[in-house]
C-alpha cells in the first residue's frame, strides 16, 4: 500500500477511500505504520516550528514593555532541550495510547450499535487524523484542520460502521459538548488563579 495515495485518496475522496477501508481487508498494522510516520512528520515540523519561535519571535517579544517579563518567565521555564525531550516522549507515549484510545472510541461506537471491528476502527481513527497530522503544526491553519479530521471522523464513522449521519454526529458531539464544558470551567474557575499566582511570581 503506497501511503501517499493513501493521503490524497483520504484527503479528496474520503467517501469512496473508507467504504474501500469497510470493504477490504484488516490492515491494523499498515494503519499503525501510516499513523507512526505522520505522527514523526508532525512531530519533527512542530520542532521546527519551535525553535523559529525561540530563537527569532521570542526575543522580540522579550523586548515588548507588556509581554517583556512574562515571554521572559516563558524562555526561563521552556528551555530547547526540555521542549525537544518533552515532545519526543509525547511522541512516543502516542504510539502506544493509540491503541487504548482506539478501543475506547471502538466501544463507543458499539454503544451507538456500530457494526464494525477494533480493527476496523484503528485504520478509520488512523486515516481520519491525517488533515491534523499533516497541517496541525501550522499556525492557525492547524485548528482548520483538526475540524477537517473530525469531519472525516464522521464520513469514516458513516461508511465503516454503517450508521447514518445524525446518529453519527450526535455520537461525537456528545464527548465534544462535554470537553467544551470542562475547558469554559477551567478558564472560570482554575485559569484564574493560575494567572494570579503567575502575575504575582513576576511582578
Amino acid at each position: 500500500m503506497n501511503i501517499f495515495k493513501i493521503i490524497k485518496k483520504v484527503l479528496t475522496e474520503p467517501t469512496d477511500f473508507f467504504t474501500k477501508v469497510k470493504q477490504g481487508k484488516n490492515h491494523l498494522i499498515f494503519a499503525w505504520t501510516y499513523f507512526a510516520l505522520l505522527s514523526l512528520f508532525s512531530t519533527i515540523l512542530n520542532v521546527i516550528n519551535f525553535l523559529i519561535m525561540y530563537y527569532f519571535v521570542f526575543p522580540t517579544l522579550e523586548k515588548d514593555p507588556l509581554l517583556g517579563q512574562l515571554v521572559s518567565l516563558v524562555l526561563n521555564e521552556l528551555t530547547v532541550g526540555a521542549y525537544s525531550f518533552k515532545i519526543s516522549l509525547d511522541y512516543i507515549l502516542g504510539l502506544f495510547l493509540i491503541f487504548v484510545i482506539v478501543g475506547i472510541i471502538f466501544l463507543w461506537i458499539k454503544l451507538f450499535r456500530g457494526k464494525n471491528t477494533y480493527s476496523k476502527t484503528f485504520e478509520l481513527i488512523s486515516y481520519a487524523q491525517t488533515p491534523s497530522l499533516l497541517f496541525g503544526w501550522i499556525p492557525v491553519i492547524g485548528s482548520g484542520s483538526m475540524v477537517w479530521s473530525l469531519i472525516l471522523l464522521v464520513i469514516g464513522t458513516e461508511k465503516i460502521h454503517q450508521l447514518d449521519r445524525t446518529r453519527t454526529i450526535i455520537m461525537y458531539v456528545i464527548p465534544l459538548l462535554l470537553f467544551m464544558g470542562l475547558m469554559i470551567l477551567f478558564w472560570i474557575v482554575i485559569a484564574p488563579v493560575w494567572i494570579d499566582t503567575l502575575g504575582k511570581n513576576i511582578l
